[in-house]
């Protein structure tokens, strides 16, 4: 695996957001549940179809962990 891109506590830095859950590192980036590849930061956007109702199946299909604008489902 490649080195990381960020840890959860950098990504929180930088969106001015806080972390919850275990500390991870991102080694790449998604923003498609069906394309997340082991390792990547999932970043959930909302629109026509909101993406935090894919968050259980991007941390599923091997998301290191997840960005999001507001509580995402449980699994």
């Amino acid at each position: 695996m490649s080195a990381s891109l960020w840890t959860s506590a950098e990504i929180a830095r930088a969106v001015n957001g806080r972390p919850s859950g275990p500390d991870f590192a991102a080694h790449g980036v998604a923003i498609d549940s069906r394309e997340v590849q082991a390792g990547d930061l999932f970043v959930a956007l909302s629109g026509a179809r909101d993406g935090h109702a894919f968050v259980p199946a991007a941390l599923a299909a091997g998301a290191a962990g997840s960005l999001t604008s507001q509580p995402a489902p449980g699994p």
